[in-house]
């Protein structure tokens, strides 16, 4: 059996679709050899390549988010040479999808006043923070890992500044952004 691709990432779903080479007499079979849980299963038919894994318990069963194991062997029929061949093993990682960005809308500030607040969603699942991305001078953000944080720019420095909202979160999950301009 070739070593099928060690680490597969998953956002928001709790299904797996393994690929694999295989030769020689026998079935491949599947289990879950390590999760966060430290639930595991009993050996089951993989079926042809790809298969795919719905439920690694089993219908109804919870599926928590996190890092799992599953591993794969081929198992040699009786009067065979061995009775199992070696195992491989592949890294799942299960995510739960972040909340989106929002950064909040657009701000037209006085001439004469240098803060204001940036004020960006909370994220429910994840964490957020603001970095600037552009602007005439480097500003302040007072708590960059809060959704509403103050900022300051330069005194006398006025312009365009661009400041980004960044929710992150499971491994497995492209993070969400978004930008906010303050005039």
């Amino acid at each position: 059996s070739d070593l099928p691709s060690p680490i597969i990432k998953i956002c928001d779903d709790k299904t797996v679709t393994i690929t694999y080479d295989e030769s020689g007499p026998g079935a491949v079979e599947w289990r879950v050899a390590a999760s966060p849980t430290g639930l595991l299963t009993n050996w089951a038919s993989a079926g042809g390549s790809p298969f795919t894994i719905i439920d690694l318990y089993g219908p109804g069963n919870p599926v928590a988010f996190g890092v799992y194991v599953i591993e794969l062997r081929k198992n040699i029929p009786v009067g065979g040479q061995c009775s199992t061949a070696a195992n491989d093993q592949i890294t799942v990682v299960f995510s739960e999808a972040i909340t989106g960005a929002n950064a909040g809308t657009d701000q037209d500030l006085p001439c004469s006043i240098y803060s204001t607040m940036l004020v960006g969603n909370i994220p429910f699942n994840g964490s957020g923070s603001w970095s600037q991305m552009g602007g005439p001078s480097m500003a302040t953000i007072a708590s960059p890992t809060t959704n509403n944080s103050s900022v300051s720019f330069p005194s006398g420095i006025n312009g365009a500044y661009v400041f980004r909202w960044t929710v992150s979160g499971g491994a497995a999950c492209e993070p969400a952004q978004d930008d906010v301009e303050l005039r």
